[in-house]
């Protein structure tokens, strides 16, 4: 009996689709028809919209040189880059340069300048120290001119700020290999003047050792002193390039990084905690000690989850002002952060200092000057001969241009649009169309309360149908 039900029931529903077809196949195709010939008209009548995009590396010169970025993260970020890509300054200068927006209708020109912006993509590969820009645009020779007007004024603009910051680096060790060299030879005429009245002393060994430490510790805070000028003149840079905001300028924008953000904060402990514990125990342990390769380890960890958390915080903050502040405020975040884990270095090592000079504190008088008249002309010669070495190097960077910034992948006129595409627009039209068409069919079924066959008026009177009157074609 169930059975048989639903067979009725199933051969009902087919008949039901089959009378759709047969009944309404004009509805179907002329809404498919129109649905197709719809989409294919609107994609001819709208907008084309046309991408290019171009390759720009950057290379910083430590990475150039062999050695590390920073000392606190590691690597260089292009993060702050991408920013500045995308930054309204960099935007206005390409604008102005190709003549796009009337600058004489300030809403227009603002128009015109965002919707440059949404129309701006940046992708970093960290890697590859490579950064992917793609703009659109609804011109295909203005696309292309857009998007090699963006990256050549990036590289010049980008390597104007490098190179400033070169030039003030080189400025100060000469200033400063100018004071050491006078300083040493004041020192040596010092020594020439002791040893000559009073004889060249006689050191035991443990007292020597004592002396070489100091002096290769004092040394190093020399050039830890050094490292901390420069990149306070380059945060000072920072703050000065960065435009004022609604939010305030760089030092109140700055703590917002911290505000409110537990996990940056506890981020921002850890790493200068480890920063301290390694340079500690690197003055103790040689540098394959496994406990010191293991907060090593954890700690470029912490750096690299830091990093992310620091362009995470920037980007969601609307108080940080454009894109290019945000590239400035990350980049014034990690030099303050480099200060001060030097300053807890310098901190620690004057710590030693302190606890080796009591040891030469009861020799005699005399000797204790010629310890330190000794101390004194090594630790001269040590920071000399580390100047001369960072004066050509500062050099270098400036003259050979060492911010390797280039376009290796230059933008080219696009053939076809990205959108629209009539053919592809049309298919979706015609698929579009056959479902609407058959849904609206099977909507006009059924609210069509007439009968067409005796088997419906059999099931809906509950009684056999006893004759039938054919229709008749005239």
């Amino acid at each position: 009996m169930l059975e048989n039900q639903d067979k009725i029931a199933t051969g009902n529903y087919l008949n039901t689709i089959k009378r759709v077809f047969v009944k309404r196949w004009w509805l179907i195709i002329l809404i498919t028809f129109t649905v197709s010939i719809s989409a294919f008209v609107t994609s001819k009548i709208i907008e084309p919209v046309y991408e290019a995009s171009t390759s720009i590396r950057v290379q910083s010169p430590v990475q150039f040189l062999g050695g590390t970025s920073s000392p606190l993260f590691g690597k260089t970020s292009l993060e702050p880059e991408a920013m500045w890509l995308r930054s309204r300054y960099l935007l206005e200068l390409v604008m102005k340069y190709l003549g796009i927006g009337n600058i004489n209708n300030k809403q227009e020109y603002i128009e015109t300048m965002e919707k440059l912006v949404s129309n701006i993509k940046v992708q970093t590969f960290e890697g590859a120290n490579t950064l992917i820009l793609t703009v659109r645009w609804n011109d295909a020779e203005m696309v292309a001119k857009i998007t090699n007007a963006i990256a050549n004024t990036f590289i010049e603009k980008y390597q104007l700020f490098n190179s400033a910051l070169s030039k003030d680096k080189r400025g100060y060790i000469e200033e400063q290999l100018n004071l050491t060299r006078i300083k040493l030879d004041e020192v040596q005429k010092n020594l020439s003047d002791f040893q000559k009245k009073e004889g060249v002393l006689s050191l035991d060994a443990e007292i020597n050792e004592v002396t070489n430490r100091i002096s290769m510790w004092q040394a190093k805070q020399y050039q830890i002193d050094m490292d901390i000028k420069i990149a306070q003149s380059r945060f000072n840079q920072l703050k000065n390039q960065m435009p004022q905001t609604q939010g305030g300028d760089g030092d109140e924008l700055q703590s917002l990084f911290f505000k409110n953000n537990t996990a940056l904060s506890t981020m921002q402990e850890t790493v200068s905690r480890l920063e301290e514990e390694i340079t500690s125990m690197s003055y103790k342990y040689t540098d394959e000690y496994a406990p010191l390769l293991i907060k090593k380890k954890k700690l470029e960890e912490i750096k690299g989850k830091f990093q992310a958390e620091l362009s995470m915080a920037a980007n969601k903050n609307k108080s940080y002002g454009n894109s290019q502040n945000k590239g400035f405020l990350l980049d014034i975040v990690q030099t303050e952060m480099e200060i001060e884990a030097k300053q807890n270095e310098q901190n620690l090592l004057s710590d030693l200092i302190i606890k080796e000079q009591v040891k030469i504190a009861a020799l005699p008088e005399k000797q204790i000057r010629y310890i330190d008249i000794l101390r004194e002309n090594k630790v001269n010669e040590e920071q000399y001969t580390n100047l001369l070495k960072r004066l050509a190097q500062a050099r270098i960077e400036e003259n050979v241009d060492m911010w390797d910034v280039r376009v290796f992948d230059r933008a080219y006129q696009p053939f076809k649009p990205l959108k629209p595409r009539p053919v592809k627009n049309t298919i979706f039209g015609v698929i579009i169309g056959l479902v609407l068409g058959i849904g609206i069919s099977m909507v006009f079924e059924y609210f069509d309360d007439s009968f067409h066959s005796i088997d419906e008026v059999e099931q809906f009177l509950g009684l056999p149908v006893l004759a039938a009157i054919p229709k008749m074609e005239k």
